[in-house]
């Protein structure tokens, strides 16, 4: 995904969150750095795709499937838990 709006979140917690809600998911998001503004409000805020969002998504899955988080680093991060 590269452009997050709240429709298309909304839409993808299948409609169990207000929109009031989801706006203010995606205003806590922006807040953590994940999300940048767009130039264009139909576009949404723009998905920012790094390391750090990546190993974040994965701890975020992990969490969601219940799966415990022992050595969910890859190797080459290893030196940010030191």
């Amino acid at each position: 995904m590269d452009y997050m709006t709240v429709a298309k979140l909304q839409t993808k917690l299948d409609g169990e969150a207000k929109q009031n809600t989801v706006r203010k998911l995606i205003d806590k998001i922006a807040q953590d750095g994940y999300l940048k503004s767009s130039g264009s409000k139909r576009l949404g805020r723009r998905v920012v795709h790094s390391e750090s969002t990546n190993i974040k998504l994965i701890e975020v899955k992990k969490i969601i499937e219940g799966q415990p988080m022992v050595n969910s680093l890859p190797s080459y991060a290893s030196y940010l838990t030191a």
